[in-house]
């Protein structure tokens, strides 16, 4: 994985300084220098004191696939240490890229049993970075109670043109190795931060959410593999965030990209957890883009804008109407595709830009928008639709599809 030696460097001198550094050395399921040992050291802070940074330092020679795979013969400890972080990424200062397609870290669970790959637990600021996780019985990576727990890359260095973990996939990013339910499990914590993984592959959903306050899902490849062509999908849904119904603020799940998943896109459930879908590119899932309250098609707490014209005479340009709340903004997105879901419904391959409008006394709202509102142009014959997001009622389903004239 390509990263900026001198930035994690520099970051790893700052962390003996003001933390516990462990130092994972073999590949062995347990004992001193393993993984295992790392976190109960760092949930013990007997050798490894709070916050404790487990990082990886396996000597040469380096294995023939590129990277080095540490399996596990039992359950790992729930890494419960207080804003302890397994960073992966690490590797690369000892061994160099010896993975251009991603992590020099994987962590395979076929021994390991029923249980999930990493859980952090009732922890706060704790993080899992560049590691492959994958043939889990359980979920790949769970996320129990706690606060601003973070699943991507290390926030001190540059996001690289690779993902940070990959979840349910091989190292390289081009084969799937599934994990027995979700990628990713978020259940009942606060504030999470997924940003920039590729999950594809898992029996379950990519991401599943249960309970949550607030949070961020960004930049991640969902169902596809380290390239859009590579159609490895998840068992259910992308992300599922149907369980998001107790505590309140919003969920934002943005700039994504889901493609060939067994159910929808994105699945969600009104209610007081609000979630807000916005600039993400999804294509090819087996039921729909997005399904707002897990039933299909069906009216929603915001209905999606109903697109009456749009065409490329001069230049390309959409018109609409929208109904929502009276005197309300509203946010629209443009999407375009040049296919339909195998229902027959609309896809966002391709983002084309947004808006804002705002709706009159009656709730009503019509628009005509081109470049000048800043969208992109759509080509004769491909399709486009839109979605709608206010700040009461969360992001609705996509608009029936529109062939451009």
């Amino acid at each position: 994985m390509k990263l900026a030696t001198i930035v994690l460097a520099s970051l790893l001198l700052a962390t003996v300084a003001s933390a516990g550094l462990y130092t994972v050395t073999t590949t062995d399921d347990s004992g001193p220098g393993s993984l295992r040992d790392g976190i109960l050291a760092a949930n013990t802070r007997v050798i490894c004191d709070s916050p404790c940074y487990i990082v990886f330092n396996l000597p040469p020679p380096v294995p023939p696939s590129g990277w080095f795979t540490i399996r596990p013969q039992s359950p790992l400890p729930v890494l419960a240490g207080w804003r302890a972080v397994i960073d992966g990424h690490s590797q690369t200062l000892a061994t160099g890229d010896t993975n251009p397609l991603g992590p020099e870290i994987e962590l395979d669970g076929e021994d390991a049993g029923l249980a999930p790959g990493l859980k952090i637990h009732f922890n706060s600021s704790a993080g899992i970075f560049g590691m492959a996780i994958n043939r889990f019985g359980g979920n790949g990576v769970v996320i129990e109670g706690g606060d601003s727990n973070r699943v991507g890359p290390n926030p001190y260095a540059p996001i690289e043109s690779q993902p940070s973990n990959y979840i349910g996939v091989d190292p390289t990013g081009t084969r799937a190795l599934p994990n027995g339910y979700n990628g990713v499990l978020l259940i009942r914590t606060f504030s999470p931060r997924i940003e920039h993984n590729l999950i594809s592959g898992n029996r379950g959903n990519g991401i599943f959410g249960v309970e949550l306050r607030d949070g961020m899902i960004i930049g991640n490849a969902i169902g596809t593999g380290n390239a859009d062509d590579i159609e490895l999908g998840n068992g259910v849904n992308g992300i599922d965030m149907n369980g998001s119904t107790k505590f309140g603020g919003v969920i934002t799940i943005a700039q994504n990209r889901i493609a060939y998943n067994g159910a929808s896109g994105i699945a969600t459930q009104p209610a007081t957890t609000l979630v807000s879908v916005t600039g993400n590119t999804i294509f090819r899932n087996a039921l729909m883009s997005l399904d707002v309250g897990h039933d299909g098609v069906s009216p929603n707490s915001i209905q999606p804008p109903l697109l009456t014209f749009a065409n490329t005479i001069g230049s390309f340009n959409v018109h609409g109407v929208l109904h929502a709340a009276p005197s309300t903004n509203v946010h629209v997105e443009l999407f375009a595709s040049s296919d339909r879901t195998p229902l027959g419904l609309a896809e966002g391959r391709r983002f084309l830009g947004a808006f804002d409008i705002r709706t009159d006394t009656r709730g009503e709202a019509r628009f005509d928008v081109d470049r000048r509102n800043g969208i992109s142009d759509a080509a004769s014959g491909e399709f486009v639709a839109a979605t709608a997001t206010t700040i009461a009622a969360g992001t609705s389903e996509l608009s029936d599809p529109l062939r451009v004239q």
